[in-house]
């Protein structure tokens, strides 16, 4: 299957890429939205990765704000965008590269039967083993190239195709569902010390 092939491609690029640069690339290309959603004049200088993180104690943790950006989506909609306080993102950075290998296991997983041509961080079968200078290279050109070429092979072998889009995606999430996907539910459940990445993630992640 060819979509298959695309998606275990992605893999073996990201795994060509250090756990530092990945952790790099979200502290500072990744913590703002997309670049059409902010001035020009917003952007990361000086954002890396400590020894250690900001908030010692997940059980007790700081109540931080979120800061909220609505952009037009069309005429009469708006989408909602996010903005994590630092110190928070940090800390979410630094647990992903603690334990980037699990994640990518995760998201690979051999038995794995949903493929996604979606992926945030800029991968390029042009720059391998580094990180490409175009941010939604692989997620949307290389969706369009599949959309023409792949699906049109793949799709001998089924009756039927399915387009779906999910309304206000992000704010939407419940995040205890992260531990859930990482880790199985009652493993999620049974975590009160935030041992886990997911719970650690759910904990961070401001509402």
């Amino acid at each position: 299957m060819l979509v298959e092939d695309h998606f275990r491609e992605t893999e073996n690029l990201l795994r060509g890429i250090s756990e530092d640069d990945i952790a790099s690339w979200l502290l500072k290309e990744g913590y703002f939205p997309e670049q059409y959603i902010l001035p020009p004049s917003f952007f990361v200088t000086a954002f890396s990765l400590n020894a250690t993180v900001y908030n010692g104690d997940l059980s007790s943790l700081t109540r931080r704000k979120l800061i909220n950006i609505s952009h037009p989506k069309t005429v009469l909609t708006s989408r909602l965008f996010g903005i994590q306080h630092p110190y928070n993102y940090h800390d979410i950075v630094y647990y992903l590269r603690e334990s980037w290998g699990f994640v990518l296991d995760h998201l690979f997983h051999e038995d794995i039967r949903i493929y996604s041509y979606s992926l945030p961080i800029p991968v390029s079968k042009k720059t391998k083993n580094a990180l490409s200078s175009l941010r939604s290279g692989r997620m949307i050109y290389e969706w369009i190239e599949m959309a023409e070429k792949d699906l049109v092979l793949d799709s001998r072998k089924y009756k039927y195709i399915v387009k779906t889009d999910i309304t206000n995606f992000y704010s939407s999430i419940y995040t205890h569902s992260i531990g859930w996907a990482l880790h199985g539910r009652e493993k999620a459940f049974k975590d009160k010390e935030y041992a886990l990445l997911g719970n650690k993630i759910d904990r961070l992640t401001l509402r």
